[in-house]
């Protein structure tokens, strides 16, 4: 079964940038991830006697990186969901499915537009 962990979206993870707003403790923290999308977390201390530049940045970090991880498992559940309703819609036609796919798959590798289906041979 896939699924989402912490090691899935370090590998996704790109970049990661740090900005603190002048005259405050507001830290932003940017990560850009390998298909070029950016997620941004913040962080602010009440306090500018206790503002921590380190702590600041770590909690702005987690902050994007747990709405990372939303978008990872809704993602991850769209495909799961997809996948599900695809082999439903297959499951009636049988070994009719799978030459339809590879034909259209065959098409597509001689540069023909359209879409991959290579997910319909898990029908069979």
């Amino acid at each position: 079964m896939r699924k989402v962990t912490r090691a899935s979206i370090y590998e996704r993870i790109q970049s990661v940038q740090y900005y603190q707003w002048p005259g405050t403790t507001v830290t932003e923290c940017l990560i850009t991830l390998d298909n070029g999308f950016s997620v941004n977390g913040q962080s602010a201390c009440v306090d500018p006697k206790l503002f921590e530049r380190n702590l600041g940045e770590r909690l702005a970090y987690d902050n994007a990186f747990n709405r990372i991880w939303q978008l990872e498992a809704y993602l991850l559940a769209e495909e799961l969901f997809r996948d599900e309703r695809r082999a439903d819609a297959m499951s009636g036609f049988g070994m009719q499915a799978v030459w339809v796919a590879d034909s259209v798959q065959a098409y597509a590798d001689k540069g023909g537009n359209s879409y991959p289906i290579s997910q319909a041979r898990e029908v069979a």
